[in-house]
């Protein structure tokens, strides 16, 4: 309602004998109309963030011929016109209007240059994805491997152990006595 009454006194109305009179005459002496149910007369709010016009610093030094370091340190001493502090997905960041940074003097990439950028950090992505993948599978090999060779250890370990035990048992199966020189000669032939 005080909209209303802020807008009413900054227009003025024309009156039928050809009189000017305030809006806001006009608007007390006529009937007020209250809101249909489900409007308000407040513009809805929303917790979302609006959203700024212009590109972030990075898009920037995509876009446009200059350095990381000149631009940040041209916005923190309020050289970029138009350019404001916004909230974003990381917190505030900077937004500028593009045709702040061409009236500054720098000068757009051309898209193809961007566009053969963007084709070249989408290579080396699948590149490096394909390596990953690769070493994935390495490891995958390597760790059967290794689970191979803890089995083929787990059973040395337990032949060892029947070897001790059945060399543990030897002395005793054999005949007492003095054992046979099987590999002397005979006296007689």
């Amino acid at each position: 309602m005080s909209t209303q009454n802020e807008a009413a006194a900054e227009m003025t109305t024309q009156a039928t004998e050809g009189e000017q009179v305030s809006t806001q005459e006009a608007a007390t002496s006529a009937p007020l109309a209250l809101p249909a149910a489900g409007q308000s007369e407040e513009p809805a709010r929303t917790d979302e963030p609006t959203q700024v016009e212009g590109v972030t610093v990075e898009e920037a030094v995509t876009l446009f011929y200059v350095s990381l370091s000149t631009l940040r340190r041209r916005l923190q001493k309020g050289e970029v016109p138009g350019a404001v502090l916004a909230p974003g997905p990381k917190g505030q960041a900077w937004r500028i209007p593009p045709a702040s940074l061409e009236g500054l003097g720098y000068k757009a990439k051309q898209v193809r240059e961007v566009e053969v950028k963007a084709a070249q950090v989408s290579a080396e992505a699948e590149n490096l994805e394909a390596q990953v993948r690769d070493l994935k599978a390495a490891l995958d090999v390597e760790r059967v491997l290794r689970e191979s060779a803890q089995k083929e250890a787990e059973l040395l370990r337990t032949n060892l152990e029947d070897l001790r035990t059945a060399l543990a048992k030897l002395p005793a199966a054999l005949p007492p006595g003095k054992p046979s020189r099987w590999w002397r000669r005979k006296e007689g032939t």
